[in-house]
């Protein structure tokens, strides 16, 4: 009888690690969007505006993988990075161009949880950049030399989930957030190109993900607009750029700030995608 009960207790005990390892194994990875503090700033130079990360009030993600910044507001940003070269995770920040207007811009930060440790690559000029094999590349954004004096060009570099993150050739120090592409499932990019027209000082676009696929990252393609220009800047600025769950918002407007004089193309790119499988960290050896 005793011997019995050992068996049916040892079947259960068995049992019960099969449920846990099942249920450890089909666990998902995830996405979520966090909204930071409105900034003011005022006309004229270039401000730093502080995103998130380890040092900074605004944590964002904390723990969890920091995938990608976006803003609202009307502010005229040239860099969505990290901290002179960091990685995103540990201090990110929003690069306003002060121009000829007092702005606002509050960051928006995707993040994803349960997935495993990345790095953050910094390349020295364009056109492109990579990361090693076995992780999707997300570009973050930041526009070319002169603030914008070249056509800006932010873009996956080939198919959603590559390796890979294309810039204008004039970009310096262009920066891609590498994180295990098992962190995702199935991966798409949608484009979506709209144009400013004449007489018009603001333009949006935006592109919505496939079903079932979350929005992850952003990119965007933006033609020069000389006759707008102010001081170095042809090409319009990017003044908002909004995520919700499966899409991205891009706002536009003209250098100057005044109705544009020609139509200029401009573009959103999502990278969309599923969520993979979790992160579960290595046991420690004792």
């Amino acid at each position: 009888m005793k011997r019995v009960l050992r068996v049916a207790l040892a079947a259960v005990v068995l049992g019960g690690s099969a449920v846990a390892a099942s249920a450890a194994s089909s666990a998902k990875a995830g996405f979520q969007i966090k909204n930071g503090p409105t900034w003011s700033s005022a006309a004229g130079g270039t401000e730093y505006i502080f995103a998130g990360g380890d040092n900074k009030s605004f944590k964002a993600c904390g723990s969890n993988r920091t995938l990608a910044i976006g803003w609202a507001g009307n502010a005229p940003v040239v860099r969505a990075t990290g901290y002179q070269g960091e990685s995103i995770d540990k201090e990110a920040l929003l690069a306003v161009h002060r121009g000829h207007t007092a702005t606002k811009v509050r960051p928006i930060v995707v993040c994803g949880t349960r997935m495993a440790p990345g790095r953050t690559l910094v390349g020295s000029r364009g056109p492109s950049i990579k990361c090693p094999a076995g992780f999707a590349g997300l570009g973050l954004y930041r526009s070319g030399y002169g603030y914008q004096a070249t056509p800006v060009l932010s873009e996956p570099l080939a198919a959603a989930g590559g390796r890979g993150w294309l810039y204008d050739a004039n970009v310096s120090g262009p920066m891609v957030q590498c994180v295990k592409r098992a962190s995702f499932g199935a991966m798409s990019k949608v484009k979506r190109t709209a144009a400013l027209q004449p007489g018009q000082v603001t333009g949006t676009v935006t592109a919505v993900c496939p079903r079932g696929q979350r929005a992850i990252t952003w990119g965007t393609g933006i033609s020069p607009s000389p006759l707008n220009r102010f001081q170095s800047v042809s090409a319009p600025y990017i003044t908002s750029i909004v995520p919700t769950s499966n899409s991205w918002r891009l706002t536009v407007t003209t250098p100057d700030n005044l109705p544009a004089k020609e139509a200029t193309a401009f573009s959103v790119t999502a990278v969309c995608g599923a969520p993979g499988a979790a992160y579960v960290a290595p046991k420690k050896k004792k």
